[in-house]
């Protein structure tokens, strides 16, 4: 996603405890986005932003789409489901079926080497996949479903508004550790990590089955 010279700060919230300017505004769901001007939305939130900035924010999705489309969709739901009692064989089958479309390509993205809206939803939810699966679950992503998966994600890791937006690991795993009765003392930190570094520790790495370049930051 090239974010052309937009600066934007964001704010990690839950909905149980909303700050007071996102509940003056009236907002009652996220993602949300409030404007400079005070004013700001939040459904339709890629609908508004590209209103509000004509000349793009993003790589659109090609016209072509349906294959990736269908590729992706179905793993976040698969994840959820293995979450709360479902089969992780299906989490891997789908997990498989992106790793397969990524063969198929030569780019770093799904539709070429800058990211597009579907890049956009697709890495983040592969992003909590792998930190759940290892830190809740302490099942990690299998090595042997494929290096093109995780080059995939390792591109998506050297863009600064990746970066910028993403929660810390503890973020995301108190999140599901809720969800699916996990104490908080059995969430899986590394464990070469300080006690009071859990907070501030991203998972950005990938396995060694993954021989990246290393691009530049843009």
């Amino acid at each position: 996603a090239k974010i052309k010279s937009l600066a934007f700060q964001p704010r990690m919230m839950h909905l149980d405890n909303p700050p007071p300017e996102f509940s003056s505004v009236g907002f009652q769901r996220l993602p949300a986005v409030l404007h400079s001007d005070g004013n700001g939305v939040d459904e339709d939130v890629v609908k508004d932003l590209a209103a509000k900035y004509p000349e793009g924010l993003l790589n659109p999705d090609p016209k072509d789409a349906a294959k990736a489309d269908n590729v992706t969709k179905y793993i976040y739901p698969k994840f959820c489901e293995y979450m709360h009692g479902g089969d992780i064989s299906e989490l891997e089958a789908a997990l498989q079926g992106l790793e397969q479309y990524l063969r198929e390509g030569e780019h770093n993205f799904l539709f070429g080497d800058e990211m597009s809206l579907l890049d956009c939803i697709v890495l983040p939810q592969l992003h909590v996949i792998r930190v759940v699966l290892e830190r809740v679950k302490d099942v990690p992503i299998p090595g042997e479903i494929g290096s093109r998966l995780w080059m995939y994600m390792f591109h998506g890791y050297q863009r600064k508004q990746f970066i910028k937006t993403c929660p810390t690991d503890m973020e995301i795993c108190l999140d599901w550790a809720a969800q699916v009765g996990v104490p908080e003392s059995d969430i899986k930190m590394p464990e070469w990590l300080p006690k009071d570094h859990h907070g501030s520790y991203y998972s950005f790495g990938v396995p060694n089955i993954c021989v990246c370049p290393q691009p530049a930051i843009e």
